[in-house]
């Protein structure tokens, strides 16, 4: 985690990986009174989306964001949602050279 990036964003990784279909996750610290702390998951399609967190990452829930999501079943899913992490990225050379290589990759 880079604390001395502005915004705490990598926009021109982002925009790749937007490009390419990859999921990431960033945490980005807030500064009390001007910004909140937030996590932005990208899912691989769609737009990254944005989720309140304190400064020990852990998910915030505002009284309206509550009352919009209207049950517990839908608060633990964006909960869940929100605690996702990205799939291992996987590199495989089309003709791989390596035995282990051939085997099939799981994820």
């Amino acid at each position: 985690m880079d604390h001395e990036v502005a915004n705490g964003c990598f926009e021109k990784i982002e925009e790749s990986c937007r490009r390419l279909g990859l999921h990431y996750v960033r945490w980005a610290d807030g500064f009390g009174g001007s910004f909140p702390s937030v996590r932005v998951i990208y899912r691989g399609h769609g737009e990254p989306q944005n989720f309140l967190t304190t400064q020990d990452d852990q998910q915030i829930f505002s009284i309206e964001r509550i009352r919009e999501l209207g049950s517990i079943a839908a608060i633990e899913a964006e909960y869940r949602l929100a605690r996702m992490n990205p799939p291992p990225l996987v590199l495989v050379d089309k003709e791989p050279t390596d035995e282990a290589m051939t085997e099939t990759v799981h994820g």
